[in-house]
């Protein structure tokens, strides 16, 4: 883990919450994207099976930040999903941007229909100048992105 100190520079990917202020994030795990298929033997030629593709499904995209003040939405957010009346307003469009060391964002990833499913703390110790660390799991029904500006 980083000193705190080092923290606020390590940034190099931020998120938005549908249109709240950017949330920084010091590591993000892309989810692992599957086609699903179905095979299909042709009736007089045996020897070959046509996989047919029938689905995508998505893993979950996994955020690691700290807790600050500037990632304090992510909590907010997660704390609506722990009333079930709210599970389906919590839903959010969660956009995910990879930015230079200059700060200029470079790639840009948009999640829809975005819900935390989990989250979870590293332990707290006061001898310690490293932050607290806050892992997110984050669900969504799809997602598009890349470059920006091309």
């Amino acid at each position: 883990m980083l000193p705190l100190g080092d923290f606020i520079n390590a940034f190099r990917f931020s998120v938005k919450i549908d249109n709240l202020p950017g949330v920084p994030v010091l590591k993000v795990d892309m989810p692992e994207v599957k086609v699903e298929t179905e095979d299909v033997r042709e009736g007089g030629f045996q020897g070959f099976v046509h996989q047919l593709p029938t689905r995508i499904t998505y893993g979950s995209l996994k955020l690691k930040t700290a807790m600050t003040p500037e990632t304090l939405p992510l909590m907010r957010w997660y704390q609506q999903t722990q009333d079930p009346k709210k599970w389906q307003s919590a839903r959010r469009t969660l956009t995910l941007f990879l930015h230079a060391p200059i700060g200029a964002p470079l790639m840009m990833w948009t999640f829809n229909n975005a819900f935390p499913r989990a989250m979870t703390m590293s332990g707290f110790d006061s001898s310690s100048s490293e932050y607290v660390g806050i892992d997110y799991e984050i669900t969504f029904t799809d997602y598009e992105g890349g470059p920006i500006g091309t």
